[in-house]
């Protein structure tokens, strides 16, 4: 379990690291600060939150779930969404990656 199931975790986290975790289902979207995230390999994520402004790296290879990629994000320069196979596409908006 990780420190976001776990409810382990401060909302001025910048940095997480859910990789693996078996249960996560989604990111609070309280976690305004974030500007990197790694959630590769959790089966059961469904979303990543628009309000993640800040973010520069997302990892969300192998999640079965994820269907959707905010257009807000659009501080992202890199994104590893490889093995998702319900998202079926990058937002414009998205120009830095």
């Amino acid at each position: 379990m990780c420190i976001i199931c776990g409810k382990e975790y401060n909302i001025n986290l910048t940095t997480i690291n859910c990789n693996n975790c078996p249960v996560l289902t989604c990111i609070p979207d309280t976690l305004v600060n974030l500007t990197f995230i790694d959630c590769s390999d959790c089966p059961l994520l469904t979303c990543i939150s628009d309000t993640f402004v800040k973010l520069t790296f997302i990892n969300c290879e192998n999640c079965p779930l994820l269907t959707y990629i905010p257009d807000t994000l659009v501080n992202l320069t890199k994104i590893d969404c490889s093995d998702c196979p319900l998202l079926t596409c990058i937002p414009d908006t998205l120009i830095n990656i």
